[in-house]
């Protein structure tokens, strides 16, 4: 199953909506990007922070085509400049991006935590420790999460995350599919779980978890050109534990990863990981927030964070 960039709304609502109106600025932007370079921005993004947005340059051909002609090829000439000038806009903000996250190692965890949403001293307190949330694209904490605390670490056999956050209305949708329902656990209250096993390869897998503990189980494999393929897909996997709990608008959470999961398409050497919280404060407001600074989707495998393992 193919997955595109989600962080484009605009470029879903010009493929569905009416048409639209575009300013001189976009249109002049519109017709640089439209002309063939060498090298491209697909080129020139590799290694880069812009490398998850430059990798979808070329299936902006049909806009690059509507531009260049003022002919129609599959979008309207208005769709067509608005399509390139939010490219645009997403590549220089990208251009601009100052952060890079230090790589940092996770913690053998001598005693194995019990996965029942407690989240003990003394079971976690050796755990690589994360404070605070940012909203994705910002370099500043989001006031709201001030109160959070993540952990991430492991045992040489399972990767162990536990989380803490409040959240005043909680939203559980059950759903585990993209493009059939309005309800995919994602789009509810839930936290989520990145790892790419190797960073030199398009592998990662993904356990979304929400407040009622139950679970989506993912693995994915990203697109040289632009999003994602959905590789598996399950409710349950053997090994694989959360557990949830709610005291007063207060969720403390547990989840245990086996390697074995994580590992089927890549062996795990360095790699890199993400955890993600979206919150759905009503049936209008979901905000994506994550533990560090992150550019455009949560997918973009290319911001995660570098690790590796302390040994015992």
């Amino acid at each position: 199953m193919k997955r595109f960039i989600l962080l484009l709304p605009m470029l879903y609502s010009l493929a569905i909506g009416a048409e639209v109106e575009f300013t001189p600025a976009e249109e002049k932007t519109a017709q640089i990007i439209a002309v063939d370079h060498d090298p491209d921005p697909y080129q020139l993004g590799k290694n880069t922070p812009v490398e998850f947005i430059t990798n979808r340059f070329y299936m902006l051909r049909h806009a690059r085509w509507t531009v260049r002609t003022k002919e129609y090829h599959g979008m309207s000439y208005a769709k067509a400049v608005k399509t390139l000038a939010e490219f645009v806009a997403n590549l220089e903000k990208g251009k601009n991006w100052q952060v890079k996250n230090e790589k940092k190692l996770l913690p053998f965890l001598k005693k194995s935590p019990n996965i029942d949403g407690e989240i003990s001293e003394k079971e976690w307190n050796s755990a690589l420790k994360f404070e605070g949330e940012y909203r994705i694209g910002t370099t500043t904490k989001d006031p709201n999460g001030k109160e959070s605390e993540f952990f991430i670490a492991h045992n040489g056999e399972n990767f162990y995350v536990a989380a803490k956050f409040r959240d005043e209305t909680i939203y559980s949708y059950h759903d585990r599919e993209y493009d059939k329902t309005p309800y995919p656990l994602y789009a509810g209250d839930v936290f989520e779980i990145f790892i790419r096993p190797d960073i030199t390869l398009p592998y990662y897998c993904e356990v979304q978890v929400n407040p009622e503990s139950e679970l989506w189980i993912l693995r994915h494999k990203n697109s040289p050109f632009g999003g994602w393929d959905v590789l598996d897909s399950f409710a349950e996997f053997e090994g694989i534990e959360s557990k949830i709990k709610v005291e007063n608008n207060i969720l403390t959470l547990e989840v245990k990863i086996p390697f074995e999961f994580i590992s089927k398409y890549a062996e795990i050497k360095d790699f890199s990981f993400l955890l993600v919280r979206s919150n759905r404060s009503s049936k209008k407001d979901h905000v994506t927030t994550t533990i560090y600074p992150l550019l455009y989707d949560v997918h973009n495998i290319f911001g995660y964070m570098e690790s590796g393992f302390v040994g015992n």
